[in-house]
């Protein structure tokens, strides 16, 4: 269960997420030792994912509704759901809505694959208790498909 006192402010982009060692927006660390903890992660490759372009669109869309105060905070990759052996589906978004609800959001830029587009149907399925979102970025707007 995520408690809304685990989510804190990036201070150095404002992005807000689960408290953590680095900023899943702009990848920098809370404190002064960020530059010590930058050079031990040089040296042992991540497998955490950053944002593509597409997904920092999205974000920074979040963002502007977080301060404009029609959401309380969202996560990128908050949750990974199991949908078969060897099989997960990770939301980009795990969105936290005024009344405490918890929204999933998939993004996707022109074309959606279909292997994705059936991932989501089957995490939506499977996990029916979230509320569950796929937007697309194409031609200029966002367009919810899903």
């Amino acid at each position: 269960m995520i408690n809304i006192d685990d989510i804190i402010e990036c201070p150095h982009c404002g992005a807000k997420h689960l408290n953590g060692p680095r900023c899943p927006r702009c990848g920098r660390g809370p404190g002064a030792n960020e530059a010590v903890r930058v050079e031990e992660e040089q040296q042992q490759p991540s497998k955490k994912a950053r944002m593509n372009s597409t997904e920092q669109r999205y974000a920074d869309v979040l963002a502007w509704r977080v301060h404009a105060g029609e959401i309380k905070a969202f996560v990128f990759e908050g949750l990974k759901f199991r949908l078969a052996d060897r099989t997960t589906f990770t939301p980009d978004f795990l969105v936290i809505t005024l009344d405490d609800r918890v929204e999933l959001h998939e993004v996707k830029g022109g074309w959606v694959r279909e292997d994705a587009w059936l991932k989501f149907k089957i995490a939506r399925e499977m996990y029916p208790y979230f509320s569950w979102q796929m937007h697309q970025w194409k031609q200029g707007e966002w367009t919810q498909i899903g």
